[in-house]
Formats: C-alpha cells, structure tokens, sequence
C-alpha cells in the first residue's frame, strides 16, 4: 500500500512539474483572457494615434569597463558598446539605444528591447503580422487631438499581468505606469517620436 502512495505522489510530482514547465513555456496568451481584449476592436478614425509605424525615443546610456573583468563576463560576444575596441584602462563609455512602441488598427501592440542604432532598429520594424500573438490594449479616452490607452501584457516570467498607460499626441507618444484608483496618470519626461515604416 506504502508502493501505491509512493508512486502515485511521484506521478502527480512530474506531472505538476511538467505542467508549470509548459505553462511557462508559452510567452502569450489567448487574447480572451486578457481584460482589455475586444472582439472586432477596430480604432476609431478620429484619433491621432499613429498605426502606420513606430514611436521611438533614444535613451542615454553607460558601461562601466573594467579591464580586469571584462574578459570574463564577455568572452564569448564583445558589448556592443565595445566591440573589438578594448580599453587599456577602466573607463565609462556613453552610448545611445533606441527603443519602440507599435499599434495595430486592431487593438494589438508591442515594445521592443533596446538597438544600438537607428538603421537597425528601423530595419527590423515593420507591419503587424496577421498571424501573430500581441498584447492588447483599450481607448480610455479619445478625442481628435488626444489619446489615452491602457496596455496591457502578460509576463510570463512572472506568470501574471502587467498594465501601463499611454497618451497620444501630435505625432507623439507619453508611456507611464498605470494610475492609482481616482487618479490620472502622469505623463511626464521625453516622448515617443513617431516614425513611418521604412519602404523596402
């Protein structure tokens, strides 16, 4: 009787651990789980939100190099910040990345992770792909000058949520965090400039 428990607890054991494996494994989610999906969303016309490109903005960055360590935590592909141009001494390297925020006409949208150019990350945007899973977002409100949305995306590290709010404007475009309850959302600092899609 002791060998039946024994084993049907490790069954249950590797069958759980498989399970959070695969969950985990998927980094979306069907778009009816998230609360700011609708079905057939299509924005509205009057709006100054941009869908026909991106919104980026160039951030200001450093490195911190340290000649005694570099080799170590970059021995198998250089910074790109570095390159194959090592320093003979310690020093800190300024650099720019560009980042991007992108709207579908359909309620889907995405960020990307950090460029070290703008021809490269201009080469790798482009149009939504019809098959592709995306985060959503809502209207919050609109208007023919102004547009609040509310993001929303799923961290499938954390295996939760995430909201943000953002603001459209004049070819323009403020991110912040999501407001508290009863208050409105801080858009402040640079903004998201728009760009149309490069013609290939």
């Amino acid at each position: 009787m002791m060998n039946k428990w024994l084993y049907l607890s490790c069954f249950f054991l590797i069958f759980s651990s498989c399970e959070l494996l695969r969950n985990r494994g998927h980094k979306t989610k069907p778009k009816e789980v998230y609360a700011y999906y609708t079905k057939d969303f299509v924005l509205p016309a009057e709006n100054p939100l941009r869908t026909d490109g991106i919104y980026y903005r160039v951030s200001e960055e450093k490195f911190d190099y340290k000649k005694n360590t570099y080799d170590r935590y970059y021995k198998q592909r250089p910074h790109p910040a570095i390159g194959e141009n090592k320093h003979k001494n310690d020093t800190t390297i300024y650099f720019n990345r560009w980042y991007y925020y992108q709207f579908s006409q359909h309620g889907d949208w995405i960020s990307s992770g950090g460029y070290y150019s703008k021809e490269e990350m201009l080469a790798k945007a482009s149009p939504f792909s019809t098959s592709g899973d995306y985060p959503v977002y809502k209207i919050e409100e609109t208007s023919a000058n102004v547009t609040i949305l509310g993001l929303e995306a799923y961290n499938w590290y954390r295996n939760n949520f995430t909201y943000l709010q953002a603001r459209a404007a004049a070819d323009s475009l403020w991110v912040s965090g999501k407001a508290k309850k009863d208050e409105k959302p801080e858009f402040e600092g640079k903004p998201y400039v728009f760009h149309p899609f490069v013609t290939k």
